[in-house]
């Protein structure tokens, strides 16, 4: 899981990335010292700590936007979304980040289906 799923996160982030720039080394450069930073804080502070984006922030709103622009124009990548935002949910409660009302809002988020979201 920790080396393939880390390389397929990198290019499904690289893929969000790619229309911004067509050379393709641009979203990697663009996203290597985001990922050098969390990887290493991570192995260095432990995940509970290295912890960040809008998840552990409580932040719902930069949450459904992501899911919204992903459903325009990355469909693809919705569920690989949901499910390791979900993970994110589980991750900033255990450490103690997240409070269970912004913990359950987000993860409503998360769980909603494209009809559900289209119809609210």
């Amino acid at each position: 899981m920790a080396a393939n799923f880390i390389t397929t996160l990198i290019d499904s982030a690289g893929e969000v990335l790619r229309p911004c720039n067509t050379q393709q080394d641009i979203p990697l450069s663009v996203l290597g010292p985001l990922i050098r930073t969390a990887v290493e804080n991570s192995l260095t502070l432990g995940p509970k700590t290295a912890l960040t984006g809008p998840i552990v922030r409580g932040d719902d709103d930069t949450v459904a936007s992501h899911l919204e622009q992903l459903k325009q124009h990355h469909p693809d990548l919705v569920a690989l979304y949901q499910q390791l935002g979900l993970q994110t949910v589980d991750l900033a409660q255990r450490a103690n980040r997240l409070s269970a009302a912004k913990g359950e809002k987000i993860s409503n988020i998360l769980s909603q289906s494209d009809n559900e979201r289209d119809s609210d």
